[in-house]
């Protein structure tokens, strides 16, 4: 007996073959370019269009590899909860992830499909973005227009990022004209430059966060103010621990910033910041340096090991040095040139090359405070006058 032995069963063997096909078809669409596992809230289905996000839209416990733009518009919300997101790019920059409305990552993992090519991440003040649990890896790739392009570039208010990691992006989190933005327990490393960047940016809180191992500085803070940086480990970045430039009124507390290969903490032209009760050790040029500064407060902070001198200020002026411990760096525990009016209280300065080293710098205190053991000079002045020693030893 043979199989097809009408004209009937050839044509039943047909339509079951161009059915497998279509079924083989559709898996690698909704594969492909992630059509399945989400609510139809898409304008468009289209291969090579963008995906527009208009309403609610959940991807929840799926595995998706995108090849487009997503777009969420202002009315929008994508919601994505366990779920792994591959962003698919022939070259960099390709595809990104633009925010209008809202985007909600919750256990889930956002990445780059092959690691060689990086989408990124551009969240607009008419949007929000809500990170837990998760990982963000393998965005950005250049400056772009204020940072836009870098990784995952934030330009709204009252965002919250916590228990997560965010690591090989170009910039691994930039904050623009970002305020009251939360950050707690989030890892950020490995990122090309800069661990994490505000421009522009105030009154955001970053705690217990670990950002280290990064190709630039761990943390720059540029024109930004009455930030709050407590309990973090700032260690082992390429380039500074943290810059403060033009900034007002931060608050850098109870934090390791250990083992970069430039200065740990390097301040140009700020005011008022408080550094306190923080370990700043082990930087391979100076633990501080501060240029053309004033009034800023170091409290009760140990500055050990510093390849160069464990405070180094140039143009600075009415800074406060209270209660620290200053060890064993290799120059000077302080050097001040062409700086005034500043006052170092209470600290001790041991097993440095000297202790403190004064140069072209006047009418400077210091106050019980004991300086020793240092290698040549406790206290060493060079066309410096009208300096003040007080019941130090």
């Amino acid at each position: 007996m043979y199989i097809f032995s009408s004209e009937r069963a050839k044509i039943i063997f047909l339509i079951a073959l161009l059915i497998g096909i279509l079924i083989t078809v559709s898996f690698f669409v909704v594969r492909i370019f992630g059509i399945g596992n989400i609510n139809n809230n898409i304008s468009s289905t289209k291969n090579l269009e963008d995906w527009i996000i208009k309403n609610v839209t959940f991807i929840r416990d799926s595995e998706m590899v995108i090849s487009r733009n997503i777009v969420i518009l202002e009315n929008g919300t994508l919601i994505i909860k366990n779920s792994k997101i591959y962003m698919n790019l022939r070259y960099d920059g390709q595809y990104a992830i633009i925010v209008y409305g809202n985007l909600t990552i919750i256990d889930s993992l956002l990445t780059s499909y092959d690691k060689e090519f990086n989408y990124y991440i551009k969240v607009f003040s008419t949007g929000s973005i809500t990170i837990k649990n998760s990982e963000i890896s393998y965005a950005g790739y250049s400056w772009g227009d204020n940072g836009d392009k870098s990784g995952l570039w934030i330009h709204t208010n009252s965002v919250l990022i916590e228990n997560s990691i965010i690591h090989h992006n170009y910039y691994g989190i930039f904050l623009y004209k970002s305020n009251k933005t939360i950050l707690y327990n989030v890892t950020i490393k490995y990122n090309s430059f800069y661990g994490m960047f505000l421009l522009n940016s105030s009154y955001n809180v970053i705690h217990n966060c670990d950002i280290s191992r990064n190709g630039r500085d761990g943390l720059f803070i540029s024109s930004s103010s009455w930030n709050e940086i407590t309990k973090c480990n700032i260690s082992n970045n390429s380039g500074n621990g943290v810059t403060l430039l033009d900034s007002v009124g931060n608050i850098l507390k109870d934090c390791q910033i250990l083992s970069n290969k430039m200065n740990g903490i390097n301040a140009k032209s700020i005011y008022g910041n408080i550094i306190s009760t923080s370990e700043i050790s082990n930087n391979s040029l100076n633990n501080i340096l501060l240029v053309s500064s004033s009034y800023n407060k170091f409290l009760s902070c140990n500055i050990t090991t510093g390849g160069l001198s464990g405070i180094y200020m140039l143009s600075s002026e009415n800074n406060d040095i209270s209660l620290c411990k200053i060890m064993n760096n290799t120059a000077s525990g302080i050097y001040m040139t062409s700086s005034g009016f500043n006052t170092v209280y209470k600290i001790i300065i041991l097993y440095n090359t000297y202790g403190i080293n004064l140069d072209y710098s006047n009418a400077n205190f210091i106050i019980e405070s004991s300086i020793g053991f240092n290698d040549l000079y406790g206290i060493y002045l060079h066309s410096s006058h009208v300096n003040s020693i007080v019941g130090s030893n």
